[in-house]
């Protein structure tokens, strides 16, 4: 058989708190390469925050990281 070589965690957050110290106080590993989804969030949100969500999540990621984000026109 296949073993995975990732895991997935959803840990539910306040994006208008501090939500990387969520993620950190749930174990996160801010030097492992992670996959982010967002996904069916972004039209809910004004564009200052999506900017601001987009700054947080790079500034917890590193090199080799991926986001996928549903968009809406």
């Amino acid at each position: 058989g296949v073993t995975p070589s990732a895991g997935r965690r959803e840990v539910p957050a306040d994006l208008r708190q501090d939500w990387p110290a969520a993620l950190r106080d749930a174990g996160f590993d801010p030097t492992a390469r992670t996959a982010w989804l967002a996904e069916g969030l972004l039209m809910y949100l004004p564009a200052e925050a999506q900017d601001r969500l987009f700054t947080q999540v790079g500034a917890v990621s590193v090199a080799g990281s991926r986001i996928a984000a549903e968009t809406a026109p």
